[in-house]
């Protein structure tokens, strides 16, 4: 058995090795093991061992799939990876029809809803408002092309045409 997802925090290396110590020897009263290579140590200068295993050292990680570094939760990277999650689904969705020729607008809508939004809304709610202005660009992107219109048209008409509201909006 292998433990999953959990979080130790410790104020510095002395108190992050001890905490170590007593994980190692909860899980070996209690049958499971820690694969190292699943576990990510970050802001610390020393090399720390769970069960005679290094374990990598990294400036962030993904915990829930929400990203943290050594100050807490990064917004920044967090929303570079949902901008990238709706970007990566936009060509999916346009090999099954997701665009204006195919499908009629209400379709593609319920399909950027459902298969792309969705992908950029996870932690939505703790991001700061500057970051939401990439996750716009994503939703205007999407939109674009499930109305097969350009990027230069005017957004404030797709979004009333579509009823789609603003990533900014869908934020609190």
């Amino acid at each position: 058995m292998y433990a999953d997802d959990l979080a130790i925090i410790a104020k510095n290396d002395t108190d992050l090795k001890v905490l170590l110590e007593l994980a190692q020897e909860h899980s070996k009263r209690n049958c499971y093991v820690f694969n190292s290579s699943k576990c990510i140590i970050v802001n610390s200068t020393e090399t720390h061992l769970i069960h005679n295993v290094p374990i990598p050292v990294s400036k962030s990680f993904s915990y829930l799939g929400i990203r943290f570094n050594k100050s807490g939760i990064s917004s920044k990277e967090q929303s570079i990876e949902l901008a990238s999650r709706m970007i990566r689904t936009i060509p999916i969705m346009k090999m099954i029809g997701f665009n204006f020729g195919f499908y009629r607008p209400p379709t593609n809508v319920a399909i950027y809803k459902t298969f792309i939004r969705s992908r950029g809304e996870y932690g939505l709610a703790i991001l700061p408002r500057p970051n939401i202005k990439l996750l716009q660009r994503c939703q205007n992107k999407a939109i674009n092309a499930a109305l097969s219109t350009s990027k230069s048209s005017a957004q404030c008409a797709t979004h009333l045409l579509t009823r789609i509201c603003k990533m900014d909006v869908r934020n609190f």
